[in-house]
């Protein structure tokens, strides 16, 4: 099997863009979240962990793509220019390709323009392209004048995830050299008043398997990898995908899919569920998410691996959940600790007891796992070693 490596990431969320300050903040027990809330049209709140810093505009010549989601993605572009500018000079640009993921893509521009017009699209300059999924990467693509092949998985929360088996398969069909992997979500009302009459959303901070569970909260985040057969710290180790065909929002109560994913991650990478220092969970603080996962992790790994749900740092971030989660995966293997989990402490006596982080924790293999289990029953697993 051919090796692939993460040669640089970028990333930005409600903790910033800055690996150490991401770093002073996930392995602190001690840390407290402070996301702002968010009024809901059922008369409801919730809790919303938005990106503080403002996000660079958008340049007169990509005027076209102008939406939040597009501008999250200019500054993660803007964080790895000059590993970028490298690849060209060392690659021809069709043999560059890139892979996006997302589920909101510009909506937010739509919403902003109905409010604008009062209704009346007419008065509104509202290019309907925004809202297309396929956005995101043919903006990347028109950033980065790259010719390879470029377009957009959008799977709900397991899209940024689910991009690295995209990427995969462009290396391995030797198609491209090297690929751009880039998720992006940003905040629409669509997206959490849709999660909210699903009551799926908290009035709370999210509470990941705790007793007092009660629904997630929404976060925006955006994060970039550029993968290719260059050797440098992080290794593609696993990456597993499989579909429940049981509910249209509700996971397969027992993981009995969800677990094929994660059963193929190992194979890929040649380890035991043993082997694993720490697992990532999705961990999203609903009812039915978190009775299956701990039920799933129970069944196939030892008692004693570490574990946590990182969605209280920066909430649920949709399409690029799986993608932030794996920033934390990689800051992990370079700090050499695990991501702490933070909830109340009061732990749902019905659900099977996992070894969750509560103090600081130092990974004792160089393998991490990271699962996306998401609505439609679209599962992904995916593991990486630290090289060295």
């Amino acid at each position: 099997m051919t090796n692939y490596y993460i040669s640089d990431f970028s990333f930005n969320c409600h903790l910033g863009k800055s690996r150490e300050d991401l770093a002073s903040k996930i392995f602190n027990p001690d840390f407290v979240p402070k996301p702002k809330k968010v009024d809901l049209v059922s008369g409801d709140q919730s809790f919303f962990f938005s990106i503080e810093e403002e996000l660079p505009p958008m340049q007169e010549e990509f005027k076209a793509f102008d939406s939040r989601n597009n501008r999250l993605a200019l500054s993660l572009l803007n964080e790895l220019q000059d590993k970028l500018r490298r690849l060209e000079d060392k690659h021809c640009v069709q043999r560059l390709g890139i892979v996006c993921a997302t589920s909101t893509t510009g909506m937010d521009s739509f919403e902003n323009a109905m409010r604008l017009s009062n209704k009346d699209m007419s008065k509104s300059n509202y290019n309907f392209k925004l809202q297309e999924m396929g956005n995101l990467s043919g903006f990347v693509k028109s950033f980065l004048n790259w010719q390879g092949p470029a377009y957009t998985v959008s799977t709900a929360c397991s899209s940024g995830l689910k991009i690295f088996s995209e990427a995969k398969s462009l290396l391995d069909s030797d198609l491209c050299d090297a690929v751009l992997l880039l998720a992006a979500d940003t905040f629409c009302d669509l997206t959490v008043n849709g999660f909210n009459s699903l009551e799926a959303t908290s009035a709370r901070i999210c509470n990941p398997f705790s007793a007092n569970r009660d629904g997630i909260n929404i976060g925006e985040a955006g994060a970039a990898f550029i993968l290719s057969k260059e050797k440098s710290d992080f290794r593609l180790a696993g990456i597993g995908e499989s579909s429940d065909a049981y509910h249209i929002s509700s996971p397969h109560p027992e993981g009995k899919y969800a677990n094929l994913a994660i059963k193929q991650a190992l194979e890929m990478a040649k380890i035991s569920a043993e082997e694993i220092a720490y697992l990532n969970l999705h961990g999203t603080a609903t009812i039915k998410n978190d009775s299956m996962e701990a039920v799933l992790v129970d069944s196939v790994f030892p008692k004693s691996l570490n574990t946590s749900s990182t969605k209280a740092f920066v909430g649920h971030c949709l399409g690029a959940a799986g993608a932030i989660e794996l920033v934390f995966c990689l800051l992990a293997l370079q700090e050499g600790f695990c991501p702490i989990h933070l909830n109340d402490r009061e732990w749902d006596p019905d659900l099977p007891k996992l070894n969750f982080v509560e103090t600081k924790t130092a990974l004792n293999t160089s393998f991490v796992m990271s699962n996306s289990f998401a609505f439609g029953g679209s599962n992904a697993s995916l593991i990486v070693e630290k090289i060295g």
